[in-house]
């Protein structure tokens, strides 16, 4: 599958589709890293139809000094600071891929899932649709603190459900990070399922049957 230029894996649902879920990894991932997520989930065998997208490689690992994938230039040092033109670029892309999932499945029935710079894509682009979405899916969020996201909110999705999880032990994303982000849903009207794991930044770490259930509830 292809949007433009951004590759996605598909993974079926068994039997009838009831939700689509666009997972997207985090930075220096990739497609697979969010599939072995949605297999040790078991989501397939609830209807759930997953969409990994890739992001295009565009940062310079601090470790390896080659390219890597990222939904956004930014310094694994400043994730508050984020590049806006490669921010507005894959946002447009991510939403061409929503508006696919959202015409195969219905917008209410489309999930943007994500760990953590995915997850700050994913909030960021789900809040800003123009169509009412299922929820958001957020594992080590952290905001685009340069791109405020609730001033550019959209009335479909003011009171989007979010489900967060975050590890207690994460180093690379602290808790309270987290914390902030969940804090500043509530306060702005959504209804936020938070969970707390012991892990570090490991993505959706420790999460058991209780994000199928999120789903499973959201699927009706």
């Amino acid at each position: 599958m292809k949007v433009d230029d951004l590759e996605a894996v598909e993974l079926a649902a068994h039997g009838t589709e009831r939700l689509s879920v666009i997972w997207l990894h985090g930075m220096g991932q990739d497609a697979e890293d969010a599939a072995a997520i949605v297999d040790r989930l078991g989501l397939a065998g609830l209807g759930v139809r997953a969409v990994l997208p890739r992001a295009p490689a565009q940062v310079e690992s601090p470790v390896t000094g080659l390219q890597t994938r990222a939904w956004v230039d930014q310094s694994v040092l400043k994730l508050g600071r984020s590049d806006p033109e490669t921010l507005r670029t894959s946002e447009l892309a991510l939403r061409r891929l929503v508006a696919g999932e959202s015409a195969r499945v219905g917008s209410q029935r489309v999930v943007l899932a994500g760990f953590s710079q995915g997850a700050a894509m994913a909030l960021h682009v789900a809040l800003r649709y123009d169509e009412p979405l299922g929820a958001a899916v957020l594992y080590a969020a952290f905001p685009f603190g340069d791109a405020p996201v609730m001033e550019s909110r959209t009335a479909a999705n003011a009171r989007l459900p979010v489900w967060m999880g975050h590890g207690r032990r994460d180093w690379a994303i602290p808790y309270f990070i987290g914390i902030g982000v969940r804090d500043l849903l509530v306060e702005n009207g959504h209804p936020v399922e938070w969970h707390k794991y012991p892990g570090a930044h490991e993505a959706f770490r420790g999460v058991g049957p209780e994000l199928g259930e999120f789903l499973a509830r959201l699927a009706g």
